[in-house]
């Protein structure tokens, strides 16, 4: 059997946090990590007040929101009653574990420890995202977290409210984000745009998802610019059409003849990244002026 390491959880992708809200403010004052299988194992993360609330807690989860082909319940053991003590019963509705105690590994985790690993993983990804869009310094990017972070932050034991409180940054009393240089504020900015939607918080539930779809965009941009003035033309601004998670379209329409191109980071089963007359299509005003040996043979004139 796996032996669970609070290090498992702290850099895993596949960690499972069954109430999260809970687990964000430490309602219960105890969290658990709870391994369940020896080969494909699922890693759950319960806030609880002991073991078997625990699992009552990951049991209703199983039941509501895990997809019916990995449910691992049961409405009865697998064995008989003599080997009932192998099997967890809880929940609202009294179901199996359909997995064996011995297959599963539960440990109390140490909050504070796995929070603070995750607030400065969530930084991490933030400060990453910011250097692959500017040329900028570890500094700037504190900065710009700081002013985010505590500008956007509501939950007093978030990731983000957290960021805001172990910043390195100690700012003026009377300082705001439009007192800092002109890179710190698009950086601002640029976090603002993307994890932001009507002035409120949107970190979609996976940042790395919302920074790979920003970075998809820029990708696709960069080719569809190149294909667009391979054929002659001159583009314009892109007009953005992107939601907090960094799905959408965007369009630019060359400014010499009006074509247009068109890129989508999620497009349909059947539809396509890149499009547009402007990438199919040479430059080619509407209206040209005509030379005056085309215009000598317009009015039939030598």
């Amino acid at each position: 059997m796996k032996i669970y390491r609070i290090a498992d959880i702290s850099s895993s992708n596949d960690v499972i946090y069954v109430n999260k809200e809970d687990y964000d403010g430490n309602f219960w004052g105890h969290s658990w990590a709870i391994d369940v299988g020896i080969t494909g194992t699922l890693h759950f993360v319960v806030n609880a007040s002991s073991e078997s609330e625990a699992f009552d807690e990951l049991i209703d989860y199983l039941e509501k929101k895990m997809p019916e082909e990995l449910i691992p319940i049961v409405k009865e053991p697998k064995l008989g009653d003599e080997d009932e003590e192998r099997w967890i019963r809880g929940g609202n509705h009294g179901r199996y574990m359909a997995t064996p105690i011995d297959e599963m590994q539960i440990k109390e985790i140490n909050y504070t420890k796995l929070h603070k690993k995750q607030v400065n993983a969530l930084k991490n990804k933030l400060g990453s995202f910011l250097a692959d869009h500017f040329v900028t310094t570890a500094n700037d990017i504190e900065t710009a977290l700081y002013w985010f972070s505590r500008n956007f932050s509501t939950e007093p034991n978030s990731e983000l409210y957290n960021i805001f409180k172990t910043s390195k940054y100690v700012p003026g009393w009377k300082e705001t984000v439009d007192s800092e240089t002109e890179l710190v504020k698009q950086m601002y900015g640029l976090l603002e745009d993307t994890f932001t939607l009507n002035g409120m918080l949107s970190i979609p539930s996976s940042v790395d998802e919302a920074i790979e779809n920003n970075l998809t965009l820029s990708k696709l941009k960069n080719e569809a610019l190149q294909a667009c003035i391979s054929r002659g033309h001159n583009m314009g601004v892109w007009d953005d059409h992107i939601s907090p998670s960094g799905k959408g379209t965007s369009f630019n329409t060359c400014v010499k003849c009006g074509k247009e191109v068109m890129v989508d980071t999620n497009p349909p089963p059947n539809g396509i990244d890149i499009g547009g007359e402007a990438v199919a299509l040479s430059c080619k005003p509407e209206y040209e002026m005509a030379t005056p040996e085309e215009l000598k043979r317009e009015l039939g004139i030598g």
